[in-house]
């Protein structure tokens, strides 16, 4: 069984684990996020799998933008790009060969084309912490 754990991203709050259901509500429009009005927000949904009763390994991970509005609610049209290029973003992620793949020349185009508001990975530190939320490392 997999359990989804959402992560905000911001440079004002870092790296802060969402409840489940806030977060569903908050997609669905029925709740707003007002320390978060008017910023973009990167976000992480990483899928671990449970066993023994705990988490175990992450399983998948996706990541994503949200601009929020003045109230705090997400401001859709300036959040879509796409299932397609989404995919074709980290296809590219995991195929690059590069030690950094900010450095890689398939990653720069689709970045490129994308634009940076939709593109995004996790730094090392950013990652430390997402997983010190999941696994209390």
């Amino acid at each position: 069984m997999r359990q989804s754990i959402i992560f905000f991203v911001s440079e004002t709050a870092g790296v802060r684990q969402i409840v489940h259901q806030a977060y569903v509500e908050l997609v669905r429009g029925e709740r707003s996020v007002p320390e978060y009005a008017g910023q973009t927000v990167r976000v992480a949904d990483w899928y671990v799998e449970t066993c023994d009763g705990g988490l175990g390994k992450i399983d998948n991970e996706t990541y994503s933008m949200f601009e929020f509005d003045r109230d705090g609610h997400i401001n859709w049209p300036k959040c879509r790009h796409g299932i397609a290029a989404n995919h074709a973003f980290y296809a590219a992620v995991m195929a690059s060969q590069e030690m950094d793949s900010g450095e890689d020349s398939t990653i720069q185009q689709l970045r490129a084309e994308l634009g940076e508001d939709f593109t995004w990975f996790p730094d090392k530190e950013e990652r430390a912490s997402m997983e010190a939320l999941v696994f209390g490392q």
